[in-house]
């Protein structure tokens, strides 16, 4: 991953703050390119939750928007955009060194001009809702998982292994190294302190299989019967996606999970 450009500007308070756009498939460090930001607000953040009964669990998503002047110098990258999806990342940085929020960029800008200035409005996701497009495939068990089969004592997974594998699937995972920890446990959203793993988590199983006899699968997916022309039956499979996953997974316990200070957290 290497940076390709760094837009810093000052909020009211002379507090710096710094975007970056990475490209996540970038193997040599060239140039690091800079712009002006369009506007007072530096950027906007926006929380979003699907389900907005406070008293129900779920994922809360959160996304970006901020404008770039553009004198050229982003001419390359917005051809770029369009055409690779999901691989430029962006991370917002204050008081030189603290993480306040990392996301994957979305191809969907908007250009438009200012008295003769050409102005980008690039728009950020915390890359959770677009979980909702890939499947979830359990790769944690006996037999062969990518067809979902597993033997009769395959034990289940804890809420937080399934919650871990779906999250994995996420853009905004590039940013972390191996074995570096992406998942918080706090009491509350706002809360500083960092608790341990919460047991009811880690030793609530899934298990990993329904009421079949010849093929056992996850709960998380299902399969229907269709018979060839040629009469060979064959089960296919429908998987639920990663999103709908992770929310079964935090409503058990009534859990929210969004993105604070650059890593998710779960409260």
């Amino acid at each position: 991953m290497i940076k390709i450009f760094e837009f810093i500007f000052l909020d009211i308070y002379n507090k710096e703050y710094r975007i970056s756009i990475y490209d996540s498939e970038g193997t040599t460090q060239g140039e690091i390119k800079t712009a002006k930001i369009y506007g007072q607000d530096g950027f906007v953040l926006n929380y979003e939750k699907d389900n907005i009964d406070i008293v129900q669990g779920g994922i809360v998503k959160s996304d970006v928007a901020f404008s770039i002047v553009n004198d050229g110098v982003l001419d390359n990258f917005l051809k770029d955009l369009q055409i690779y999806e999901n691989r430029y990342l962006v991370d917002i940085i204050y008081n030189s060194n603290k993480l306040y929020w990392r996301g994957v960029m979305l191809n969907d800008y908007i250009t438009f001009e200012d008295s003769k200035m050409q102005v980008i409005d690039f728009s950020c996701t915390d890359g959770l809702g677009l979980l909702q497009n890939i499947d979830y495939k359990d790769s944690i068990g006996k037999l062969d998982s990518t067809l979902m089969q597993f033997d009769s004592d395959a034990y289940g997974n804890g809420l937080i292994d399934v919650i871990s594998r779906a999250l994995s699937f996420n853009p905004v995972i590039k940013f972390f190294n191996f074995n570096e920890r992406y998942i918080n446990y706090r009491t509350d959203y706002i809360a500083n302190e960092m608790l341990n793993d919460w047991d009811a988590l880690v030793y609530t199983n899934i298990l990993k299989h329904k009421a079949d006899t010849t093929l056992l699968v996850s709960p998380f997916a299902d399969y229907t019967i269709k018979e060839t022309l040629a009469g060979n039956r064959l089960k296919v499979y429908e998987y639920k996606n990663c999103y709908d996953v992770i929310n079964e997974c935090l409503k058990v316990f009534n859990l929210c999970l969004c993105q604070r200070d650059g890593c998710l957290v779960y409260f």
